[in-house]
């Protein structure tokens, strides 16, 4: 049998084991390229909506 790997999953006090988001941030990227992806990012549109609330990973901001 195959295990199943969780993709989108983080860390939290109910999962410790899962991996934390904070560990794949590279502190030496360049910040202009960063600001960069972040907008481009920003400025997408959702596919698909999942119905429920989830707090930001990064940052714990319920927006």
């Amino acid at each position: 049998m195959t295990d199943l790997i969780l993709i989108g999953y983080w860390q939290s006090e109910q999962k410790p084991l899962l991996p934390d988001p904070h560990r794949f941030v590279d502190q030496s990227w360049d910040r202009d390229e960063r600001d960069l992806v972040t907008d481009y990012l920003r400025g997408g549109l959702p596919v698909v909506h999942m119905m429920g609330h989830s707090q930001c990973r990064m940052c714990s901001s319920q927006d």
